[in-house]
């Protein structure tokens, strides 16, 4: 390693620790072991590590804004918890500045450009995923808090913050509770499956529960929509009952607002719902309880996922060092789910 472009996120590799515990060692602020303050220590000496003054000054400098980057504006449960998140923030005396990313966008490029323009204190981002290509990473010096994912490419898990639900077991439940009404055959209904490594582990979830039954999977019961939004939904329920109609008796859509969708081309399509099709959603919108039928989903816990990105991102702020949390998802029984023949 060049000792002379080390820096703190290198010196925190080397020793096996968060950023946040190096930051406290060289400043002398709370609370170190002291076995890890002397491997901190000896490490900064071995590679002659100088705290770049100038930079720590531009910290001190820096706004108190952190911005909350949204990737998938079509899902409301981002606008809901977009509301917990401004009205938490000013309890704690930050502000929020909110960004959406294109598609195409790379996170990690938006989450810098943000950084160096505005001075940001914290980066908040809603959905996504960062690839660290090109060691890119070491340029975003400011806490990261992902919620709704935690995949990454290529970075530490001590470098960054995270709140999400186990996607992969929840898919696997919502499945595994179609098959219990005595389905056997279920649609999976995705969007913009290649991009989203959430997407995929909700597959693979679909996947497992089949397997367990004893159920081939069949890609042809797959659709994958074109966003995520109520239109796609309808427009991918056509496309699937067009290919396939009449071989399945379930749909599994992986957000509510796809499935909101599928239940209206299913209704103008004449299938009787519940009667003929069941359909399944996930997030747990509102809208959804006052869908006719209601929409059974997979309810994420979004309200308690906002307020924790902003105690994290506090906690980070006063140097504490990053953490991951990993919640339950719940199954909530409404009217679009029957037992297959009732």
């Amino acid at each position: 390693m060049n000792t002379g472009n080390i820096n703190i996120k290198d010196i925190a590799r080397l020793a096996g620790v968060g950023v946040a515990t190096v930051s406290r060692v060289i400043n002398n602020t709370g609370e170190v072991k002291e076995a890890t303050q002397k491997r901190v220590q000896e490490i900064i000496k071995e590679y002659n590590y100088v705290p770049n003054n100038s930079a720590r000054n531009l910290k001190r400098s820096q706004s108190n804004t952190v911005c909350v980057l949204m990737k998938g504006i079509a899902n409301p449960v981002f606008n809901d918890m977009l509301s917990i998140i401004q009205k938490k923030s000013i309890d704690n005396h930050y502000n929020i500045m909110i960004q959406q990313i294109d598609q195409d966008e790379d996170e990690l490029d938006a989450a810098i450009v943000q950084m160096k323009e505005k001075r940001l204190r914290g980066i908040i981002l809603l959905g996504g995923i960062i690839k660290n290509r090109g060691n890119k990473f070491k340029e975003l010096d400011i806490p990261l808090v992902m919620v709704t994912s935690n995949e990454v490419d290529n970075i530490s898990a001590d470098e960054f913050s995270s709140i999400a639900i186990d996607d992969r077991m929840a898919a696997y439940e919502a499945t595994k509770y179609l098959l219990q009404l005595g389905h056997r055959k279920i649609a999976f209904m995705a969007a913009e499956l290649e991009n989203y490594g959430i997407m995929k582990l909700r597959l693979e979830g679909y996947k497992d529960a089949l397997n367990e039954a004893g159920i081939p999977y069949d890609e042809t019961l797959t659709e994958n929509a074109r966003s995520f939004s109520i239109k796609s939904g309808y427009q991918a329920f056509q496309e699937l009952n067009q290919r396939c109609g009449g071989r399945f008796t379930a749909v599994f859509a992986i957000a509510d607002t796809l499935a909101i969708g599928c239940l209206r081309a299913a209704k103008e399509s004449g299938y009787q719902l519940p009667e003929d099709l069941s359909v399944m959603g996930f997030d747990g919108i509102e809208f959804g309880a006052y869908y006719s039928p209601s929409l059974t989903t997979v309810r994420q816990p979004y309200e308690y996922m906002a307020e924790q990105a902003i105690f994290m991102m506090c906690g980070l702020l006063d140097n504490e060092d990053n953490r991951h949390m990993v919640l339950n998802a719940e199954i909530v029984e409404r009217e679009s789910c029957a037992k297959k023949g009732e």
